[in-house]
């Protein structure tokens, strides 16, 4: 570890949000549960993403983290050049993506080639995000 002074945290044991919605409490190996704004969560999730990242480069490991995803939804972002990739997590979370329209040739590319089905029609319920 760095020469930072730091709570090491080895372990999550469960979370909840507060009755009032402000705080995810999160219950680790320390005594005390960490309070997390929910206003903090967006740069959570980028340092952890960040973080795991970066601990893979260090360590050399190829490991993937991968949750599964109970739906997803793609759209197209109001006012704006972009694909919205939307995944729902185990629980209900949900992530948004945005990706330049521009990719939008090159990700039906991809599931074509993966899938071996050639594209179809449009899909019902594509909407604006």
């Amino acid at each position: 570890m760095t020469e930072e002074a730091a709570i090491v945290v080895n372990s999550i044991d469960g979370y909840k949000t507060t009755d009032d919605g402000k705080y995810v409490l999160i219950k680790t190996d320390q005594p005390i549960p960490l309070g997390i704004s929910v206003d903090a969560l967006p740069q959570l999730f980028q340092a952890t993403v960040d973080g795991m990242g970066n601990a893979k480069k260090a360590t050399g490991s190829n490991e993937r983290f991968v949750v599964d995803c109970q739906w997803w939804e793609i759209g197209v972002e109001q006012n704006a050049p972009n694909l919205i990739l939307s995944l729902t997590v185990q629980g209900g979370g949900r992530l948004d993506f945005r990706l330049p329209l521009t990719q939008a040739p090159h990700i039906r590319d991809v599931l074509v080639s993966i899938t071996g089905q050639g594209p179809t029609s449009a899909p019902d319920g594509v909407t604006k995000q």
